[in-house]
C-alpha cells in the first residue's frame, strides 16, 4: 500500500469520528456503496483519471453519481480524489479505513470453511469460542468446501486455524513417511 491512500484513509476516519460511531458506520456503508459501483462500472475509474476530460466534468460527474447516495465525508472524499488524479488510490483507502475501522469498533473477520454445511447451532458455538478467542466481535463468513473431506477451516487476522480432515490425513502420512 502507498503512504497516500493510509494518508487518505486516517484522514477520512478522524473527520469521521470526530462526529461520532454513528457518522462512522454510515461513512463505512457509504465506503462500501462507491466500491461496489467501482467494481460494478470499471470504465468509471478510467473516465476519472482521464486528462482528455476537463477536471470540473470529472468532479460533477462525482457529484451526480454518487451525490444523495453517500455521506457527504464521502462524496466530498471522492470529489478530492477525482481533482487531484488520486482516484487509483481509492482501493487501497478503503481498504485501510475498513483495517483502522474494525480496530477502532473492535471488529474483526472470519472466513470459515466446512466440508459440510454448518448448523445454526454450530455456527453459534463457533462464533462464541472466536470471540473468546480473539477478544473482539467477530464477523464470520461461511463456505462450504468438499474436499476437506471433514472438519473445518477458520482464517482470521492472517492467521489460518486448520482443523480440517485433510489436514489430520496429511499429519499422519507425515508421521507414518518417518
Amino acid at each position: 500500500m502507498n503512504g497516500r491512500g493510509k494518508e487518505y484513509a486516517t484522514a477520512l476516519f478522524e473527520l469521521a469520528a470526530e462526529d461520532g460511531k454513528d457518522t462512522l458506520e454510515e461513512v463505512n456503508d457509504s465506503l462500501d456503496f462507491v466500491t461496489d459501483v467501482m467494481n460494478d462500472v470499471p470504465q468509471l475509474q478510467d473516465y476519472l483519471i482521464s486528462p482528455a476530460i476537463p477536471v470540473d466534468t470529472r468532479v460533477g460527474s462525482v457529484e451526480d453519481a454518487f451525490g444523495g447516495e453517500v455521506h457527504d465525508y464521502v462524496l466530498s472524499f471522492m470529489c478530492i480524489l477525482t481533482r487531484k488524479g488520486h482516484i487509483r488510490d481509492l482501493g487501497e483507502t478503503v481498504k485501510a479505513f475498513r483495517e483502522i475501522y474494525k480496530e477502532y469498533t473492535n471488529r474483526s473477520d472470519a472466513v470459515v470453511t466446512s466440508a459440510v454445511e454448518l448448523t445454526s447451532l454450530q455456527k453459534d458455538k463457533l462464533h462464541d469460542a472466536l470471540v473468546k478467542r480473539t477478544g473482539r466481535d467477530v464477523n464470520m463468513t461461511f463456505k462450504v468446501d468438499r474436499k476437506l473431506i471433514g472438519g473445518l477451516t477458520v482464517e482470521t487476522e492472517g492467521t489460518l486455524l486448520d482443523g480440517s480432515l485433510v489436514r489430520r490425513l496429511s499429519d499422519i502420512k507425515e508421521v507414518m513417511e518417518r
